[in-house]
């Protein structure tokens, strides 16, 4: 016996695979292109993608930069709290200049042709906010936002607990 006589089955098992090979790239690449075009239909906001790429450009910055000095990794919350009550506050002058716009300077949220307005909020897991800082959300417009979750620490006890930042960008 050979081997040609042993594979004298023919070639129709071979022509079934191939035949589901093909009608399931067909069904996925009707698939993927339904998906497509369901996200063509949804509505579309001007500037949705440039005030959540702000935000989230601007929280990275700002937890950057409350970073403990001596515990990398962890927020400082006398920072925090400094960066929400003084910084954020549109009433305190520094150098005649308003501490807000000088945060977003900082936050890289003013420039030449596009100031933006932001509200941070501190918020526990379980959602109870426990600081907030910034010009109130208003109720009709498009807004950005980011979340990022962090250790907060208090240097001096050394006590530290998990909470969200929240950044809104309008």
């Amino acid at each position: 016996m050979n081997f040609k006589d042993m594979n004298s089955g023919g070639d129709g098992a071979q022509a079934t695979l191939d035949y589901i090979i093909a009608i399931s790239i067909f069904l996925l690449t009707v698939a993927y292109v339904f998906q497509f075009m369901t996200g063509l239909s949804a509505t579309i906001q001007s500037h949705t993608d440039e005030l959540m790429l702000a935000s989230g450009s601007a929280n990275t910055v700002l937890v950057d930069r409350l970073v403990a000095a001596d515990r990398p990794g962890l927020v400082d919350q006398e920072k925090l709290d400094i960066f929400i009550n003084t910084k954020l506050n549109r009433s305190l002058l520094t150098s005649g200049k308003p501490n807000y716009e000088l945060a977003l300077d900082e936050l890289g949220l003013s420039g030449g042709y596009t100031i933006f307005d932001v509200n941070v909020s501190v918020t526990y897991i379980n959602g109870t906010t426990i600081r907030r800082g910034g010009v109130a959300v208003p109720d009709e417009t498009v807004i950005g936002q980011s979340r990022r979750l962090v250790q907060l620490i208090n240097s001096s006890t050394g006590y530290s607990e998990t909470v969200f930042i929240s950044m809104r960008v309008w």
